[in-house]
């Protein structure tokens, strides 16, 4: 049922954060065409652009995580024993948990402390921007943890499981994630 919603999610934030994208094109592309052709620069494309940017990066990092394209530096790790494979791969997972549980608290504090301040062109909550920080990384929390449940000891991070290490794939490659 989880791994349903998390698809559904996914989806519904490849969508968004693609709409983002072209959203920041077409703010930019109108600041561009103001300035340029018309000689009449509109004050709020680049506040509006810098919006936006704000809420692809915070989302994006959910898309990246689930589609494995997050770094992770493993070469020592890969080449250790499986033993200490899966103690290091557990140590940094609950090192990663505490980091978004913190991040995430740290964001909600900050999007509440935002909310009397007004953006200076638009005139709309800073709390609308700050809120993208610890929405995106709930998200990545989400997909974190379930990957976790699914395989404690080897998971989405790109440790490779040394019983099957022939290939040299990260584990998900290979459909065990």
């Amino acid at each position: 049922m989880l791994r349903w919603l998390e698809r559904f999610v996914q989806r519904i934030l490849v969508l968004l954060t693609s709409a983002l994208a072209i959203a920041i094109a077409a703010v930019l592309l109108l600041q561009v065409i103001s300035r340029m052709i018309l000689q009449y620069p509109f004050a709020w494309p680049e506040e509006m652009a810098g919006f936006l940017f704000t809420w692809l990066i915070f989302l994006g990092v959910s898309v990246a995580y689930r589609s494995g394209s997050m770094i992770g530096i493993d070469w020592l790790v890969q080449r250790a024993p499986q033993r200490l494979m899966r103690i290091v791969h557990l140590a940094s997972s609950l090192i990663v948990i505490v980091t978004l549980v913190f991040l995430i608290w740290k964001g909600v504090e900050a999007t509440l402390a935002a909310l009397p301040s007004k953006t200076t062109v638009l005139r709309f909550s800073w709390a609308w921007v700050y809120a993208s920080f610890p929405v995106g990384f709930a998200l990545l929390l989400f997909s974190f943890m379930l990957d976790f449940f699914a395989n404690p000891t080897v998971g989405r991070g790109g440790l490779v499981d040394a019983a099957n290490a022939s290939d040299g794939k990260p584990s998900d490659e290979r459909g065990a994630a």
